[in-house]
């Protein structure tokens, strides 16, 4: 989203609330595709929305390192002023939220009958593996497959959830 932009439309109606930006990936080290280029402008919307918020929060401490070794290089290249001044005050305000999920609601394998006279298998205790992404070349669903496949081979047990979209 374009924050600035988002603000100088809504601040007349919403006033001046404390915005946070919640970065789940960015655009300065997004995987492009194989017949993708860079857009710089993509990026440059990430750092004035960056600039623009009160708090930001990235969804891991790898993706914070990520954005902070990055963006020096974008406003490096910048044709005029740089705002490279602004990356200090930008990064003390960037903290780590990582994305939850809430499991109080869900029983687990002790809370529900295996269905089978009361025993239970092997395999209905073995840790469960959600694939919930798309299926695109960014998130590397062939590297995910082939590490199952080696656990797989290993014997190790697991059950698998996939809900990602794929549309090939």
């Amino acid at each position: 989203v374009n924050l600035p932009a988002y603000l100088g439309l809504v601040r007349r109606r919403v006033g001046d609330p404390e915005v946070v930006l919640y970065l789940h990936e960015n655009q300065l080290s997004y995987p492009l595709g194989p017949q993708q280029q860079p857009d710089e402008a993509l990026a440059l919307v990430n750092w004035v929305s960056m600039v623009a918020a009160d708090r930001i929060l990235v969804n891991s401490e790898f993706h914070r390192r990520e954005l902070f070794t990055e963006l020096p290089k974008l406003l490096k290249r910048a044709p005029d002023h740089s705002h490279a001044h602004l990356l200090d005050s930008v990064a003390a305000k960037t903290e780590v939220l990582h994305v939850g999920v809430e499991l109080s609601d869900i029983s687990g394998p002790s809370d529900r009958s295996s269905g089978r006279h009361g025993r239970r298998s092997e395999s209905d205790n073995a840790p469960l593996i959600l694939w919930s992404h798309r299926w695109d070349h960014d998130k590397n669903p062939r590297a995910v497959f082939a590490a199952l496949g080696k656990l797989a081979e290993r014997k190790v047990p697991f059950r698998l959830a996939l809900a990602g979209e794929n549309e090939r």
